[in-house]
C-alpha cells in the first residue's frame, strides 16, 4: 500500500509526524532500489528502514488517533540480546 493510500484509509490526523516519516522511509527505499540500484535485501540499513515502516503502520492500524508503539523493541529487533545485555 502506498503512503498516500495509507494516509487516506487509516484516518490519521492531519499534520501527524508519522505521515512524513513514513513517506521519507518509502521514498528512501524507492530511490535506493531504482536510482542507486542497490540490492536492498543485502543492506542492514534497508532492513531497519523496512522495520520502522512496518512499526509505524502497525502502531496506527488499530487506533489512528492514539498510536501504540509498545511493540517497537520487537519490531526493530532491539531489546534483550542472547547475553542478556541491552544495546
Amino acid at each position: 500500500m502506498s503512503n498516500l493510500e495509507w494516509r487516506r484509509t487509516s484516518r490519521i490526523p492531519d499534520g501527524d509526524r508519522a505521515v512524513y516519516e513514513d513517506e521519507v522511509i518509502c521514498r528512501a527505499l524507492q530511490f535506493l532500489a531504482t536510482v542507486d540500484q542497490v540490492n536492498l535485501p543485502n543492506l542492514v540499513g534497508a532492513e531497519l528502514l523496512c522495520r520502522r515502516h512496518q512499526l509505524i503502520r502497525e502502531a496506527y492500524r488499530l487506533s489512528p488517533s492514539a498510536p501504540d508503539y509498545s511493540a517497537s523493541d520487537w519490531f526493530m529487533g532491539w531489546g534483550n540480546r542472547r547475553s542478556g545485555q541491552t544495546v
